[in-house]
Formats: C-alpha cells, sequence, structure tokens
C-alpha cells in the first residue's frame, strides 16, 4: 500500500471541514482544518483563471505544450465513483469530498482525490513509465529527478505538515510520458524539464479559487480497489 513518502498526518475517519471558496461568504470556522474533506455543500464553481476557450502555447524543452483547458463544474460526487475527466491529465471536473495529502507517490491514485487537490491550488506531476521508456529514458532516473525537484521547491507558508502543495503520481493513464497539472492547465511532454516546469508552477500555484493547505488523506488507505 503506496504512501506519500514525505512526513504527512492523515486523519480518518475524514470530518474536518474544507475553507469556503473564494467566492463564497467567509467562515472562519472551516478555515485551517484538516482531514480532507469538505463541508457537505459540494462545488458547482467554473471559476478559476483558465479561459473558457482551450489555447495552448508553442512547444518548449521535451516538446512540452501549455494548454488552457475549458472548466468543469467542481461539484462533489460520492467517494470513489468512476470518473470520466474531460481532458488527460485531468484538470477540473466532478470530484471526491476528500483531497489527496500532497507529497511523493510511488502508485497511481484515482483521479477524484488529485482533482480535488489541485482544486486547492496545487500542482501535480505526473508520469508514465511505459511510455517514458518506450522513448528509451530510464523511468528510474526519472522519478530520482522528480524527488530532487520536489525537495528543492521553496517551502510554503500556509503548509504545516508538508512542504508545499506538489504531487508526483505516476499515471498508467497518461497519454505522454511526463506532464503536470493544475486547475484549469495542463503542461504535457516527452519529458521533464526543470525550468519549463517551475515556470508553470510559479504561474498556476496558489491561484485558484481555494488557496489551501489543509491536511489532505492517504488516497490508497482505504482506497477505492474492490
Amino acid at each position: 500500500m503506496a504512501r506519500p513518502s514525505v512526513s504527512l498526518l492523515f486523519s480518518l475517519p475524514f470530518f474536518f471541514a474544507c475553507s469556503q471558496s473564494a467566492s463564497d461568504p467567509p467562515d472562519d470556522s472551516s478555515e485551517g482544518g484538516a482531514g480532507g474533506e469538505d463541508d457537505g455543500h459540494g462545488h458547482e464553481h467554473t471559476g478559476g483563471s483558465a479561459g473558457s476557450d482551450e489555447g495552448c502555447d508553442a512547444p518548449a524543452a521535451c516538446e512540452l505544450i501549455e494548454c488552457a483547458i475549458p472548466l468543469q463544474n467542481g461539484q462533489h460526487v460520492a467517494p470513489c465513483t468512476e470518473l470520466s475527466p474531460h481532458s488527460n491529465p485531468p484538470t477540473s471536473g466532478p470530484h471526491y469530498p476528500q483531497w489527496a495529502a500532497f507529497g511523493i507517490y510511488d502508485e497511481p491514485m484515482e483521479v477524484g482525490f488529485l482533482l480535488h487537490s489541485i482544486e486547492h491550488s496545487a500542482v501535480a506531476l505526473l508520469y508514465n513509465c511505459d511510455l517514458y521508456e518506450a522513448d528509451g529514458g530510464d523511468c528510474d532516473e526519472l522519478k530520482s529527478e522528480l524527488e530532487a525537484f520536489y525537495n528543492s521547491w521553496p517551502a510554503d507558508p500556509l503548509c504545516e505538515d508538508v512542504p508545499h502543495r506538489l504531487l508526483i503520481v505516476p499515471d498508467p493513464s497518461l497519454d505522454v510520458p511526463f506532464a503536470a497539472t493544475a486547475w484549469g492547465f495542463h503542461l504535457k511532454g516527452s519529458c521533464f524539464d526543470a525550468d519549463r516546469v517551475s515556470a508553470f508552477i510559479d504561474a498556476h500555484y496558489g491561484n485558484n479559487y481555494e488557496d489551501l493547505c489543509n491536511t489532505g488523506i492517504d488516497p490508497h488507505n482505504p482506497g477505492c480497489a474492490p
């Protein structure tokens, strides 16, 4: 059972509240909570920084292309509901009430947990080892490079239990060897380039309507396996 490789505090059952979005009336009682579950209202947001039309920039190093993806409503659905994101990697849409703790994972996670994490203004770095190695790469080297990048990223003052809101997750459903995803945007290409990925994170980290670093859950405990 995979767990994040950084020190995290998991809280089960999931009963604390996530804060309201920026468009909702402020509720101090929901700020700073933990446990990876919202207050039960669900979200109907289509906000965030992405535009209404998809647009992509020119390829950069590693053929990395950034695209703005039209947003879908971010309502809550029952945990472990089968979801069909409208983009690969996922960039918005229905998700679970709980969010995955920020950190490094060695197993894939259900998209409903990942989407809720990036709704909290996180950025996820995803990789597909099969595609990466089919292109002649060494996936162990890629994972080491990503871990070093994670460990070098500056601390987030909103975070207490983790250094920041980055996630690194293997994703066998990814249709490219490497991608980064934020709410409303993704960056996709054939390999990892630290400078281009840093620019993507700088542009989108902390910029969504929910800018939170509350403690998430271990998405593999209990997970969604039958």
